[in-house]
């Protein structure tokens, strides 16, 4: 429903509550870079990481989601779909 309002993307940074994203943008230089664009259903952090129960993990998964937006292109967005189709196959994501 929410890519349907256009408040989400289907690829994309997932979304974090504020808290801990101002938390983590006082320790990472341009965290608040990853709000630029759209939240989304999947992503490059989500399939190249795994859940991130620390801050540390969370600082590390930033970057991935930073890759994605310096990177953005359709050809990664539908790589990102492929895999995340392979993730759920699998049954990786539980």
């Amino acid at each position: 429903i929410n890519v349907v309002r256009g408040e989400m993307s289907i690829v994309g940074a997932r979304p974090i509550r504020r808290h801990f994203a101002d938390q983590l943008a006082a320790h990472v230089p341009f965290y608040d870079i990853r709000f630029a664009q759209k939240p989304g259903l999947t992503g490059w952090a989500q399939i190249k990481h795994s859940y991130s129960s620390t801050f540390a993990e969370q600082i590390e998964k930033f970057y991935y989601d930073y890759y994605y937006i310096r990177n953005y292109s359709i050809w990664l967005d539908l790589h990102i779909i492929i895999l995340t189709f392979g993730e759920i196959i699998r049954l990786k994501g539980t």
